[in-house]
């Protein structure tokens, strides 16, 4: 499938076509030219931060591979393990029901989400456009966090006023140590409710009416979750 700009304007068309079986994959893929050529939207660093905070959410998403000029920067991979049950504390029961039961929770699970990140020290060495706690170039033969996910999961914590930016390329680094890879990976908790929606016949028709399909009976309400210790070790 490809996408073009139509008459060079705003209007965005696909189209579509057969490969010939020696081109045949089993991936789908997707092009999409630029209308005027433009640089990265953001420095590589920022960019796969992006990329991790985004495949964090996707339900089938499970891997994420950044490339330029051949040259794979960035490989993402999420790995979630079998989601247990949690039980609603009693003192909430009450408040899992709206007040017009228009929506109540019926169930709560928990999933362990692993992401690892594989990331060229040269797009640690670009620095970021972000204010992020100051950290050295990650060490070159060792597993950590500290670094990728610092500003990812910086979110989740209070901003704090003595946060500097990332540095800039080095001149100590050598062309191969640049193109060596880090490993980082970080642990999440993902909280999500099963929610049954009950809405009534006038509420459904006006939905209906702006949205152009029925409103759906069943919803998800997700939340992730993460620990003060992992919070601790990535800024500590």
């Amino acid at each position: 499938m490809g996408f073009y700009w139509k008459d060079k304007k705003d209007q965005l068309f696909a189209r579509r076509g057969n490969l010939p079986e020696a081109d045949y994959s089993a991936w789908t893929s997707f092009e999409m030219g630029l209308r005027e050529p433009a640089p990265l939207p953001a420095r590589p660093l920022d960019l796969a931060r992006f990329l991790a905070s985004s495949i964090t959410f996707m339900t089938n998403l499970r891997e994420v591979s950044l490339v330029f000029n051949d040259k794979k920067l960035v490989h993402l991979t999420k790995d979630a393990d079998k989601p247990s049950d949690v039980a609603i504390p009693r003192d909430m029961i009450t408040k899992a029901t709206t007040p017009k039961r228009t929506m109540v929770v019926r169930k709560v699970t928990s999933t362990p989400l692993h992401i690892t990140a594989n990331v060229l020290r040269w797009v640690y060495a670009t620095g970021s456009e972000r204010s992020v706690p100051a950290k050295p170039l990650p060490p070159k033969q060792a597993s950590t966090s500290h670094n990728f996910f610092s500003s990812f999961l910086s979110s989740f914590v209070a901003p704090s006023p003595s946060r500097t930016p990332e540095p800039l390329l080095s001149s100590q680094e050598s062309i191969t140590e640049l193109l060596a890879s880090t490993e980082s990976s970080v642990v999440l908790s993902v909280f999500s409710a099963q929610v049954d929606v009950n809405l009534d016949q006038k509420m459904l028709t006006e939905l209906e009416r702006a949205t152009k399909k029925r409103p759906p009976r069943t919803a998800t309400y997700s939340l992730i979750y993460v620990s003060t210790f992992t919070i601790g070790v990535i800024f500590c």
